[in-house]
């Protein structure tokens, strides 16, 4: 919800997004794996590390999924287009990064275009083509991915488990695969 809240104020800072994120995706998949490791009787040090799996995750694939909506490769049968994040107002880790290096006037585009009152035809070319020559699309995955190791490095203690295996491949397919 915060980050709909917030819509369009691109001045937030990088660690609400974070916040957001964490609580948003982050939790929600933490939860999940939690619930699943309970569920089976894992032992607490399991549990926890399915649970801080499930948090990494979930943050990595959130961040993916912003990159995606400014042009990073779609995953095959994806339902959300390009763009809605943009249409929204929703100001997410590429856009952060395009505005802490964009110049003064990237920086009015920004602040017009993610209010859907002032934004204009052309307004999400353009961002993407803001995004791109700045890099905050690569850097967003780079960033993605480094959320995505931090949850493969959770499943170090369940050595030779195909179900450890299968989350690890998870990972990998809605994350550290996905182009920029």
């Amino acid at each position: 919800m915060q980050q709909f809240v917030h819509a369009g104020d691109v001045e937030r800072a990088e660690g609400f997004y974070f916040q957001a994120v964490g609580d948003k995706a982050g939790l929600l998949c933490g939860l999940a794996s939690w619930l699943g490791a309970m569920a089976s009787g894992a032992s607490e040090d399991r549990t926890r590390s399915l649970e801080d799996f499930g948090v990494a995750f979930g943050t990595a694939f959130q961040i993916a999924d912003d990159a995606r909506d400014y042009g990073a490769r779609r995953l095959e049968g994806e339902r959300k287009e390009a763009g809605q994040d943009f249409a929204a107002g929703i100001v997410t880790l590429p856009v952060i990064l395009a505005w802490q290096r964009g110049t003064a006037e990237d920086r009015a585009f920004w602040r017009r275009a993610l209010k859907s009152e002032t934004r204009e035809e052309g307004d999400y070319e353009t961002a993407v083509a803001l995004l791109r020559h700045q890099g905050a699309i690569a850097d967003a995955l780079s960033e993605a991915r480094r959320f995505g190791e931090l949850a493969k490095r959770q499943l170090a203690g369940f050595r030779n488990n195909e179900a450890a295996d299968a989350l690890a491949w998870v990972v990998d397919r809605y994350v550290a695969d996905v182009e920029g």
